[in-house]
């Protein structure tokens, strides 16, 4: 999934999100990946807003984790960006166990094969 900006005008994230909230069934587990374009760090705003509506992020809930960042400096749609954000996610809704969760392809695990770095996680379903 790819998400806009929280302040867009025409297509904010807050009601892309609202769309793809209803689509998870609170019955059941559910897994939402991929680049959320709202950093971790912005109080009140996207990252938030899908906890706020029952999601958890597996960073947190990980017992073993490397990296954080997903993006370091300047990239596209981020010209003014200096430093490090978390943008990219694997939120979860359902009972889980998260035994890691790691950013890769960042020069560090594995080589830099985009301007985003990836996620993994290992998960244990209860």
């Amino acid at each position: 999934m790819h998400l806009g900006w929280w302040h867009d005008e025409e297509d904010p994230a807050e009601q892309q999100l609202q769309v793809l909230l209803k689509e998870v069934d609170a019955r059941s587990t559910s897994f939402l990946m991929g680049d959320f374009n709202n950093d971790a760090s912005l109080t009140g705003e996207g990252y938030d807003y899908v906890l706020k509506h029952g999601l958890n992020d597996t960073w947190k809930l990980a017992a073993k984790r490397s990296g954080e960042a997903t993006v370091r400096g300047k990239i596209a749609g981020w010209n003014n960006n200096s430093g490090d954000l978390r943008i990219d996610y694997i939120f979860v809704q359902g009972n889980i166990a998260v035994s890691s969760h790691h950013v890769i392809f960042d020069g560090d695990n594995r080589p830099v094969v985009s301007d985003h770095f990836g996620v993994e996680c290992i998960v244990t379903l209860n």
